[in-house]
């Protein structure tokens, strides 16, 4: 009775792993999975690290490589080779830009700072230094102005008095409105 049941087991675990490396070997041989091996470079992106110049920052960016195991499985259930049936898994960057940045942050001893702070920062300095809103959004990358304005208000608040100066500066030299005009019309007093 013993030899019975060992050598079912046995031949079942046998046959298990024959019907296992039987499947990998066809799998191997299939057409389909030799042309998903021979071109997955067509369909990869190598994964770039960020780089720090002098004065730019670079960041990296993910990558992509094809799962050909799960690519093959899903065109073979389709019935063969189709681009939008590839799977890809993502590939990181060795080097990214928090990486950098916290290196420049441990060595001048910031605490409290994030990569955000010194986008923060940079747009803050920028409006201080007169440049305009639209091109701010531009170099921002925000969407829509209204982004900008609404994110720096407090920032575009201060040169309020300074840029109705300048406008009524320019009504003035160009002779548009004269001071006396400006006096005796309260709705056009500043």
């Amino acid at each position: 009775m013993f030899k019975r049941i060992f050598s079912f087991f046995l031949l079942s675990i046998l046959s298990f792993f024959l019907t296992t490396l039987s499947i990998k070997y066809i799998k191997y041989f299939d057409p389909l999975m030799i042309y998903l091996k021979e071109n997955t470079h067509l369909y990869e992106k190598d994964a770039e690290d960020a780089v720090l110049n002098d004065f730019s920052m670079l960041p990296g960016r993910k990558g992509v490589e094809i799962d050909i195991d799960k690519s093959y499985n899903l065109m073979k259930k389709y019935g063969g080779f189709n681009e939008q049936l590839l799977v890809y898994k993502d590939i990181v960057p060795t080097i990214s830009i928090l990486d950098i940045y916290d290196k420049y942050i441990k060595k001048a001893k910031l605490t409290h700072s994030t990569p955000h702070y010194l986008r923060h920062t940079f747009a803050t300095r920028c409006i201080e230094a007169g440049m305009t809103a639209v091109v701010l959004q531009r170099l921002m990358g925000h969407k829509d102005v209204t982004v900008t304005l609404n994110t720096y208000t407090s920032v575009f608040n201060r040169y309020k008095e300074t840029e109705l100066q300048k406008a009524e500066r320019y009504y003035l030299e160009n002779n548009l409105l004269s001071l006396p005009d400006v006096i005796s019309n309260t709705e056009y007093s500043i």
